[in-house]
Order: C-alpha cells, then sequence, then structure tokens
C-alpha cells in the first residue's frame, strides 16, 4: 500500500495548526490512520488533538487487534480505555473540557484481508474507494470530551457510541481517504476569480491520481490549489490517503 499524508494551518488560525495526524503498524497485520480536529473554540487546541492522538495510539498498541472478535470491537476498546486514560490525565493536570476538544477520523486496516472498519466521532471527511462521505454536525460537534464523566462503564460507552458516532465497514481496500472537515473549506483568494471549472480540492486531493507513487502527492496537490487555482484551506486540513498498489 501507499501512504499519503498532508497537514497544512488554514487562514483563520494564525499561530497554530489545530489538527493532528496519527499513522502507525499494530503488529505485523494491521495499520492505524487517524485525524483529529481540535475545536477552533476551545483551548490550546493543538494540544487537545495531539494528546488525544497520542492516549489513542497507546491505547491501540496496548491491546491487540488479535484479541477482540472484530476490528469494531477492537476499536470500540480502544477508544473507551483512551476516555479512562484522558480522564485521568485531565484530573492529574486540571485541564477543563475545553482544553480536551477535538474531533476522531479513525481507519483500523487487516492487511492479512484487505479488510477495514471505519470510526468517526464529530465531523469528518471520508472517501472510500471513490465515494466521498461528508460528517457535518453544523459545526457543533458532539465531542468524546463531554462525555468522560458520563461513560464510565463500556455497556453504556457502547450505547452512545452506536448512537454518536458514524461507523464504515471497508470490505476491500483500494483507495481511502481520511481528512478533517478543512477539506471542504477552500475559498478562492480573490472574489474576481472566475470559479467555473476549478476542480473541486476534495475529488483531487482524494480520489485524482494526479502524481501517484509521488510520495509527496497531497502536497505538491495542495499547492497546485493554492498557486494555480487561488484555492486556499481557510480552516486546518489534516488528510491520510491509502491506495492499495
Amino acid at each position: 500500500m501507499e501512504v499519503y499524508q498532508l497537514i497544512r494551518k488554514g487562514e483563520i488560525h494564525k499561530d497554530f495548526c489545530e489538527d493532528f495526524l496519527l499513522s502507525f503498524e499494530l503488529g505485523e497485520n494491521y495499520s492505524v490512520y487517524g485525524v483529529f480536529d481540535g475545536c477552533s473554540t476551545g483551548v490550546d487546541s493543538h494540544m487537545a488533538s495531539a494528546l488525544t492522538a497520542k492516549v489513542v495510539k497507546a491505547e491501540m498498541e496496548c491491546l491487540p487487534p488479535e484479541q477482540e472478535t472484530s476490528l469494531r470491537a477492537f476499536m470500540s476498546s480502544a477508544i473507551y480505555n483512551s476516555m479512562s486514560t484522558l480522564r485521568n490525565i485531565r484530573n492529574d493536570l486540571l485541564l477543563e473540557t475545553s482544553e480536551l476538544l477535538t474531533t476522531i477520523v479513525l481507519v483500523v486496516i487487516d492487511k492479512t484481508s484487505n479488510t477495514a472498519e471505519a470510526l468517526v466521532i464529530g465531523d469528518g471527511f471520508l472517501s472510500i474507494n471513490g465515494q466521498s462521505i461528508n460528517i457535518e454536525q453544523d459545526n457543533a460537534p458532539d465531542y468524546l470530551a463531554y462525555h468522560l464523566d458520563e461513560l464510565e462503564n463500556i455497556d453504556d460507552f457502547e450505547m452512545w457510541l452506536t448512537k454518536h458516532s458514524n461507523r464504515y465497514v471497508i470490505d476491500k481496500v483500494l483507495d481511502v481517504s481520511i481528512a478533517t472537515d478543512g477539506i471542504g473549506s477552500f475559498k478562492v483568494a480573490d472574489a474576481s476569480i472566475e470559479t467555473n471549472g476549478l476542480p473541486v480540492p476534495s475529488d483531487f486531493l482524494a480520489k485524482n491520481n494526479f502524481l501517484l507513487h509521488n510520495k509527496s502527492m497531497l502536497a505538491r496537490k495542495f499547492n497546485l490549489l493554492r498557486t494555480q487555482h487561488r484555492l486556499v484551506n481557510q480552516d486546518d486540513l489534516a488528510m491520510i490517503r491509502i491506495i492499495r498498489t
């Protein structure tokens, strides 16, 4: 598989990129990819996305997928354990909930069967073998951090996860992308620019195969959107594209 990654600060954020990328191998048979979007109205949101990503990675590495009945069960257990760890970190560091607000988009791939499970908590974007999925929550995501104290047993957590997350089974991994909602924030830099004929940024980045096999494919496409088409992302963008070769 070829994996392409991109993370860029948006125009509306002057100091920090509040998104974060996660990409790692879990044993010999599994790959994990994630993008995290810290809340723009939260406090130190760049920390929230990075901290949550690192906690999720640590919990997944302590919980081999082979011990679970399915990828879905593995992801549920890992997120449930992450909530407990985040709760302890919050209490130890005297953090406010506003310092832990981040969306989560995760994909776990079973390399032996070429199948995957995707999980979205909050908003985000997926492209699964050419089909785009935008998860929107009217800019008011139901962040995991809101529920750290009320979901202390696994049954309550599973009920909440069923109701408040989006899950997808990927029967065959051919071309899969995940991204924060910044992928939908591109606007022309100058109102006088004619928009007819401009590429759709999400399609150009997640579906178009220009520069395939170039390890900098997403970065170069992003630069083309800005320089050639004058399309600029207003919000931060974190993106991972996985293509089976």
